[in-house]
């Protein structure tokens, strides 16, 4: 970062405040989305594990002043595993992935340092975005077989051998009918795939 005045860094701290405020509103929303999903599709929490920060030892809540900010910002990607269950006789896992900006994959380097936040794709075209996720658990993770490309919004990911994946961009999600509307529409997707239907039929559901 360049040297900055003192009225500079002012301005800077402003934004800095506004920012966290922002954040953890957004961070809210996205919690209550993905608790609402898996709601809807009858699916308990299990665990969960970054995409972007540095590699941590343990049980990844050793934190160490040497990681990097991205560390400290772990739902910036961020993967929600829910836990597998039964469905007519074969077992299913449920993932939803959180991620909040293309940038670093759509500017197309492997080795451009995650640091050069410069060098990102500008945020007028990157997006935000979410990808649902169900695999049969005798399948590999689905992540495991991401590419670098795959991560961008430019690379369509395919639904593959005994895993179905859509990404949806964050203002699919915009309300509850469209959400709805999201989750109906994969729900389709999973019947035509595996002949099952994951989606509970309440009020809150589009029939």
């Amino acid at each position: 970062m360049e040297k900055l005045n003192e009225q500079d860094l002012n301005r800077l701290f402003q934004d800095v405040r506004s920012s966290y405020r922002i954040l953890a509103l957004y961070q809210k929303r996205l919690l209550d989305l993905v608790k609402y999903i898996g709601n809807q599709f009858e699916y308990e929490f299990e665990k969960g594990g970054y995409k972007f920060a540095d590699k941590m030892g343990g049980n990844a809540t050793h934190f160490n002043l040497d990681y990097s900010g991205w560390s400290w910002l772990i739902l910036y990607f961020y993967s929600f595993k829910f836990k597998s269950k039964e469905i007519e006789g074969t077992r299913f896992t449920l993932r939803i992935i959180h991620q909040a900006d293309t940038g670093f994959y759509d500017a197309g380097d492997q080795r451009l340092s995650k640091l050069d936040i410069d060098k990102f794709k500008n945020v007028e075209n990157s997006v935000s975005r979410l990808f649902l996720i169900l695999s049969k658990v005798d399948e590999p993770n689905p992540i495991e077989n991401f590419s670098f490309e795959d991560f961008s919004h430019t690379t369509k990911k395919e639904n593959f051998e005994g895993v179905v994946l859509v990404s949806h961009d964050m203002i699919e999600f915009k309300d509850q009918d469209s959400t709805n509307k999201v989750l109906h529409d994969f729900n389709q997707i999973v019947k035509s795939t595996f002949n099952i239907e994951i989606l509970k039929t309440d009020e809150n559901t589009i029939g």
